[in-house]
């Protein structure tokens, strides 16, 4: 009842919003560098939810600044950043322990980690590309009697075996 009359005035329920400027400003900076955004949540003291919901708000004042789709370029950023930074770090290492086999593992894995890394701030560009081979020999109706003629069966060598058992 008090939502519907707060509503009537143009209040709202609940605490007010922490939307700001700034915010936007701190939230986009942390994703351009490639930080996750549970991080960039947790430092700023705010809910990951929330800077989703911002990011897809139907809110004028958030909308406005188009918050979702410079949200979205900017984590694309940081993916490329993170590679971009793995490359890097994989060719000093190479240029300057050519013959170190740890010093490369590590830069190899210190890559690795980055692409992995990558693949979750932009999964549809760095993610695992999955093949899956659809070929089939045999039509869905070819199949599917197949299959009934094996239950058919099934059920046949049932029956043969329950007559036989019974001791009349």
């Amino acid at each position: 009842m008090r939502k519907v009359k707060a509503k009537k005035v143009g209040k709202g329920m609940g605490a007010p919003a922490k939307w700001s400027e700034d915010l936007r400003a701190q939230i986009l900076k942390a994703a351009t560098e490639g930080d996750f955004l549970v991080d960039i949540a947790r430092r700023l003291g705010i809910a990951v939810t929330t800077i989703w919901r911002w990011a897809n708000s139907s809110d004028p004042n958030v909308r406005k600044e188009n918050f979702g789709t410079e949200l979205r370029e900017a984590m694309a950023i940081g993916a490329q950043a993170l590679l971009a930074d793995s490359r890097e770090e994989l060719k000093n290492v190479l240029g300057a322990a050519a013959g170190d086999g740890p010093a490369v593992s590590a830069a190899n894995n210190y890559a690795a980690f980055n692409r992995w890394l990558a693949s979750k701030h932009n999964p549809k560009v760095y993610g695992e590309r999955v093949q899956v081979d659809q070929k089939t020999e045999h039509s869905f109706k070819e199949t599917r009697s197949a299959l009934r003629d094996k239950i058919l069966a099934a059920s046949l060598k049932e029956g043969e075996g329950s007559s036989t058992d019974d001791p009349e």
